[in-house]
């Protein structure tokens, strides 16, 4: 019902007929900011670190630089040595530790709405070709508010 009536309204050049979500981008930062400072997040990160020891084959990595046209890569000095050449400025988050610690670490005022592009995330796709997958932000404002209801958060 909700992608129908989406449709029709997009397929119309019109605005989203649906109300403007409760919870926005800025409460879903303020939300993942808490939860990085439990000890959950620490063993989950643990379990995550050594499950991607090995990184992706180089030709998986440069496919998806290309392909998501990223103007920006986060990234340490020890992986950048082995990466193709490619578009993307890059911010070396060892290299450049100090200088982003003088940041603010006040969270962004911005214009983000639900429905902006949050990330893309790639998945192994059914060929072998890695397969892009567009999040926008309405995604994980809908976790955040799903955990509020259910946890009483």
């Amino acid at each position: 019902m909700v992608l129908a009536t989406l449709y029709q309204a997009f397929s119309k050049g019109l605005p989203s007929p649906l109300p403007e979500l409760s919870i926005q981008y800025a409460d879903v930062a303020r939300q993942q900011h808490q939860s990085l400072s439990t000890e959950l997040f620490a063993t989950q990160l643990d379990y995550w670190k050594q499950q991607l020891k090995s990184a992706p084959p180089q030709e998986r990595l440069v496919f998806m630089l290309s392909d998501s046209r990223a103007s920006v890569l986060l990234t340490r000095q020890d992986l950048l040595s082995g990466l193709a050449e490619h578009e993307a400025r890059v911010v070396l988050l060892d290299a450049n530790s100090k200088a982003i610690a003088q940041e603010s670490q006040e969270n962004p005022l911005g214009g983000a709405r639900a429905n902006n592009l949050a990330y893309t995330i790639y998945t192994s796709g059914s060929t072998g070709q890695p397969k892009g997958v567009l999040v926008n932000h309405q995604i994980p404002c809908n976790l955040v508010w799903a955990r509020r209801k259910t946890r009483d958060l």
